[in-house]
């Protein structure tokens, strides 16, 4: 089977991936806006595109802290990956700063 799609979200709401990050994440908040192509075959698509978030947060339970990431931050999609460039995270209690950067790959 093969795949040809074009995906729009416009504030999709973060919450409902709760599960997706549970005993490493909770607290999942926001919402995420933008385009992505998933071309390719069912079993290993090929996801190429371009996510915004807003008001956008997580609690990581390990370290006890609640981080938010500022808004517009830019998450980018490509070679099954979820790739994060110098976005802003801010202690929500402290209100201390950090940059995310990195990648989450599937």
């Amino acid at each position: 089977t093969f795949l040809d799609l074009n995906l729009k979200l416009e504030g999709f709401n973060l919450a409902t991936l709760g599960t997706v990050g549970a005993g490493v994440l909770s607290n999942i908040r926001g919402s995420v806006s933008g385009n992505a192509a998933i071309v390719g075959n069912l079993k290993k698509p090929e996801i190429n595109g371009r996510l915004y978030v807003e008001k956008a947060g997580m609690t990581i339970p390990y370290l006890n802290t609640d981080y938010e990431l500022s808004d517009r931050t830019v998450i980018d999609l490509t070679d099954e990956k979820f790739l994060f460039r110098n976005n802003q995270l801010t202690d929500t209690k402290y209100g201390t700063k950090g940059l995310l950067n990195g990648s989450i790959e599937h």
